[in-house]
């Protein structure tokens, strides 16, 4: 695939796709998250509504698709409405079929991931989501707007030792003015 035909497979909203200036504290986030591009990194981004969380996650979208690899966005709830349409009788796709589409990119994005149920069934799902990526190597990037002890809280111990091994996480706690200087 060439590079435009896969940012256009990348499910991104378009408001992210523009080009920022890379300054500041949310630059120095930005290279961090570079930094860490293609290791198998499991990274969270966590903190203020409007600090540009989405965003950085975007530009590595386009760092990884520069490498011609594959990177798909998505939200915590739209992965789990993936999940729950095999449960009907019409949709043909099983459970290992959905969770092999969301494994095989090499960067996922999983934005507003704390928004979500806290059901069992939906934190052995994503476990799992995240185990199969983090035992591949492959990169992922989550996108939350809860504290980060909220966040791990959530998360649970053996996601947070696996992100803490391979990414750990980035609190952008700047503001929405501060970002945009």
């Amino acid at each position: 695939m060439t590079k435009s035909e896969l940012r256009e497979s990348w499910n991104l909203p378009p408001r992210y796709r523009k080009k920022v200036v890379e300054s500041g504290r949310w630059g120095a986030a930005m290279a961090k998250v570079r930094s860490k591009l293609g290791t198998g990194t499991l990274l969270a981004l966590t903190g203020n509504r409007g600090a540009g969380k989405t965003q950085i996650a975007a530009r590595a979208m386009v760092e990884v698709t520069a490498g011609l690899k594959s990177a798909y966005y998505e939200t915590a709830t739209g992965i789990l409405m993936d999940f729950r349409a095999c449960f009907k009788q019409s949709v043909q796709s099983t459970e290992r079929e959905v969770m092999d589409g969301y494994v095989r990119h090499q960067l996922l994005v999983i934005d507003e991931f704390g928004k979500r149920g806290a059901s069992e069934w939906e934190q052995n799902l994503l476990f799992s989501l995240l185990d199969n990526r983090y035992g591949q190597n492959r990169d992922t990037i989550l996108i939350s707007n809860l504290s980060e002890a909220a966040f791990c809280a959530l998360m649970g111990d053996s996601l947070v030792r696996r992100m803490n091994d391979s990414g750990g996480m980035i609190e952008c706690n700047w503001s929405e003015q501060e970002r945009n200087k």
